[in-house]
């Protein structure tokens, strides 16, 4: 068996880790070299495997690459405490560096993680961090996409809406960890939106075994995750109630003339890309929740 070179970037992050667990552990990649990247040198340990973390730029003319996992990006909350000015310029920049590595390095497949940001739903158009997040992932799909035309490298798109599971880092960023954080300690989960909020919630660990059963199938894909649509109240009811919680839910009631706050994929591809590939159906929303708390108390933040 040939031996593969895997690049990741944004390897410290909740998705390159993940992916490097599954990698390590998956038997179509044993064979594999990983090489992590990130913003700065250091190193990395799962699974009991230790990584040097290298930044991408390091990579270039060392080796060639079979896989390119591109998953760098300075995600949204950091508009909180990053002028639009810097945040554009630092994910220009990232962006630059993956353009630079799949034209010098041309990967025979590259797989960006990008984000349902794209479509600019009613979501992602109430603020202009939205906005602005959005605008930036359309100009990377754009440049990532012009690159591996020019590299000859194959490309698959995962446009990401709401993740749940193993390996989860924060609480305020996603309504599931925060509401299971809350439900574990017993404190009341306030929801302040008086309109409905839907949203769709995806495991990681099924998507990362879809993205990586294609990144073998060795073509290009462009895709929408999906998973459970679930209204933002009931999500709540549903994690208090299999936690068995004594936790209060308070909740403005939802004024009917007002639009919906909705943030999901308007496509089926996930559903059928999962049965034709895995076999399977997205993970349930109780299993979802049970991955999700398991995945909390891993990273010691319940």
């Amino acid at each position: 068996m040939n031996v593969e070179n895997i690049a990741i970037s944004g390897a410290t992050g909740w998705l390159g880790v993940e992916l490097i667990s599954k990698l390590s552990n998956d038997s179509s990649f044993l064979n594999s070299n990983i090489f992590p990247t990130a913003s700065k040198n250091g190193s990395l340990e799962i699974n009991g495997n230790k990584f040097a973390i290298k930044k991408l730029e390091n990579l270039k003319n060392i080796i060639s690459f079979d896989y390119f996992f591109d998953f760098a990006f300075v995600t949204r909350e950091k508009l909180k405490i990053l002028s639009h000015k810097e945040y554009s310029e630092i994910n220009k920049y990232i962006m630059n560096q993956s353009v630079d590595f799949i034209k010098t390095n041309k990967p025979r497949l590259v797989v960006l993680a990008s984000s349902g940001a794209v479509y600019k739903s009613n979501y992602y158009q109430r603020n202009r961090e939205n906005y602005l997040y959005g605008e930036l992932k359309q100009q990377q799909e754009s440049a990532i996409s012009k690159a591996c035309e020019l590299a000859g490298s194959k490309l698959i798109i995962a446009r990401i809406f709401n993740l749940s599971g193993s390996g989860i880092k924060k609480l305020n960023t996603f309504a599931i960890a925060e509401f299971i954080y809350k439900s574990v300690k017993n404190q009341d989960i306030f929801i302040k939106s008086n309109y409905s909020v839907v949203r769709q919630y995806c495991d990681i660990g099924q998507l990362l075994d879809l993205i990586t059963k294609l990144a073998l199938e060795n073509k290009d894909y462009t895709f929408d995750s999906g998973g459970v649509k679930i209204e933002i109240r009931e999500l709540a009811r549903e994690i208090v109630g299999q936690l068995n919680s004594k936790s209060k839910i308070s909740a403005l009631e939802i004024d009917s003339s007002l639009p919906q706050d909705v943030y999901l994929s308007n496509s089926n591809d996930y559903e059928k890309l999962l049965s034709k590939y895995l076999k399977q159906e997205p993970v349930s929303i109780k299993e979802q929740i049970a991955l999700t708390k398991k995945g909390l108390i891993k990273q010691k933040l319940i």
